[in-house]
């Protein structure tokens, strides 16, 4: 199966100036509208997950252009949002429960209200919402799909009734495109692959102070190596089965911290299970922290043992900071991450070659060193700016009928 997302023209790149242009004048009917609709900004007590990252990053350079640009969650208030209002984004929060069918009506409202001509939905309510509202109104409809979770019966039917009225579909990986078509059942041809971004600058070099202070906040001394899991504490990020498989490794190497960054449901169970294990000395939960760059920084490797990712922000963010990487070869790790190149991946579930190619990371500097810079480097190529511009022709094509060509379609 090959994916192909087009490179923006001059042709394209002209339409989107006069889009950018007439939007600023307000003269045109034809111009970008656009109401961007998710489930949620982040989860409880201020934690936020990997499309609250995308969110974050894209949705205030997006507002830049000059773009009319209306954001909308169906869920009550995160304190994310204060990031984007920061960012002149004045969210919008429906507080509406999980199955609260009252959004539909809303988002109805806001779209005729706010003149919207193109709803970008994103979270599989804001996506099924989304599509309808925008069905009802006339606008037309983009899903933005995150992530390969599994769908319970009930939400998959009704995604599956509703697919045909898709105008266009995004998936941030060849993998998500597949879960786009298979379970959700998208037509093939309104399916594209648009990657997710970060700005590579913010995961520039950080003072070596901050090093340091994040350093000494997690009691890593300067004699011990840091090796950092970073993400959501989920049963399918892996981290319960990474202490059990890793639990001798450990012991044998009492010069390694194991950094768990993130907070999540299964916080608890983890805790008594490194306290079981007899791996309280080696072993930090981090919780949430906003400062990942500079934890990053700290840490001499990451390993991501997920056993189901959409793309992996992680990985992108470790290698924008120059950290090498370990992975399982699970959804879309395959697609950042070049094995042997750029980090190190492995056959999904196969613990003891994630843990060997770890120890390589971490006893053969050169070889650390050289996928660290190839990272670096690769990760420049998922900029912010080029993929507001990817997604801005998204929106020029759907607004002009010619998203779904061939040419431009997954096939």
């Amino acid at each position: 199966m090959a994916f192909y997302l087009p490179v923006v023209s001059m042709h394209r790149w002209f339409h989107l100036m006069m889009i950018q242009r007439s939007s600023r004048k307000g003269n045109n009917s034809d111009q970008p509208r656009v109401l961007f609709v998710s489930d949620h900004l982040g989860y409880a007590e201020g934690v936020i997950h990997g499309a609250t990252t995308y969110f974050l990053n894209v949705l205030p350079a997006l507002k830049k252009t000059g773009m009319p640009l209306t954001v909308c969650f169906l869920r009550d208030r995160h304190p994310a949002a204060e990031r984007l209002e920061a960012e002149g984004i004045e969210s919008i929060f429906l507080n509406r429960g999980k199955w609260d069918v009252r959004a539909l009506g809303d988002l109805a409202r806001l779209i005729r209200e706010q003149d919207i001509n193109l709803v970008h939905g994103a979270g599989m309510k804001g996506i099924l919402l989304g599509r309808m509202a925008a069905h009802r109104t006339g606008a037309r409809f983009l899903a933005h799909i995150h992530d390969t979770n599994p769908l319970d019966p009930v939400t998959k039917t009704l995604q599956r009734v509703f697919a045909r009225w898709t105008d266009g579909c995004v998936g941030i990986s060849k993998a998500v495109c597949e879960y786009a078509v298979e379970t959700m059942r998208i037509p093939r041809t309104r399916v594209r692959v648009l990657y997710n971004a970060l700005p590579p600058e913010r995961f520039a070099a950080p003072p070596p102070d901050a090093v340091r202070a994040v350093r000494a906040s997690l009691d890593i001394d300067e004699h011990q190596r840091g090796v950092a899991v970073i993400g959501r504490l989920s049963p399918e990020k892996g981290h319960d089965s990474l202490l059990c498989a890793g639990a001798d490794w450990l012991k044998a190497r009492p010069d390694i911290c194991l950094l768990i960054v993130g907070d999540g449901p299964l916080r608890t169970s983890l805790q008594e299970r490194v306290k079981s294990l007899g791996l309280d000395d080696q072993v930090r939960f981090a919780g949430y922290r906003e400062d990942v760059p500079a934890v990053l920084a700290a840490a001499d490797a990451v390993v991501i043992p997920s056993l189901r990712e959409g793309l992996g922000y992680t990985a992108l963010e470790a290698m924008a900071a120059g950290c090498p990487v370990a992975a399982f070869a699970v959804g879309g790790l395959p697609e950042i991450i070049r094995d042997g190149e750029t980090g190190f991946l492995s056959p999904p579930g196969d613990y003891s070659h994630l843990l060997g190619q770890l120890e390589r990371l971490l006893s053969d500097r050169a070889v650390a060193g050289g996928l660290a810079e190839n990272g670096r480097q690769h990760a420049k190529k998922y900029s912010v700016e080029s993929h507001v511009l990817e997604l801005m022709s998204i929106y020029a094509s759907l607004l002009d009928g010619t998203f779904d060509r061939p040419a431009g379609a997954l096939s």
